[in-house]
């Protein structure tokens, strides 16, 4: 893990990372993603920041699978390396968003249009 990173970060980060260093990844979810995305039912991102305590159990199911699919189409087009440098930012006190324009050079609605082209190419039928 970068150093300073650990203790901070928006919780579709660290959510996403868990689930893809247990192996999973967004096959089994991609469809139904897609169809809520694709319907303007997405949870934008800075939505997932926060605590996800108070979120019933189908959204949280929903939170975990699209954050471990933006998770996952960071890594695949950009590489670990960049979400080390996203943590290594929000560490540093900067926002998820900045960081993400700053590493990435995409907002939170760049990061999730590519996600969802990401999964249409990777999962789509």
């Amino acid at each position: 893990m970068p150093a300073g990173c650990c203790a901070q970060g928006p919780g579709w980060v660290w959510a996403g990372l868990g689930r893809g260093m247990e192996g999973k990844r967004s096959g089994e979810d991609a469809a139904v993603l897609l169809q809520i995305y694709s319907g303007g039912r997405a949870i934008p991102l800075n939505r997932l920041e926060g605590s996800w305590l108070n979120m019933s159990g189908d959204a949280a199911r929903y939170a975990y699978a699209w954050a471990l699919a933006n998770i996952e189409y960071i890594v695949h087009a950009d590489g670990m390396g960049d979400v080390e440098r996203i943590l290594d930012r929000i560490g540093a006190g900067m926002t998820t968003e900045a960081a993400l324009r700053e590493v990435l050079h995409s907002d939170y609605n760049d990061v999730m249009q590519s996600t969802a082209e990401y999964l249409r190419a990777t999962y789509g039928r």
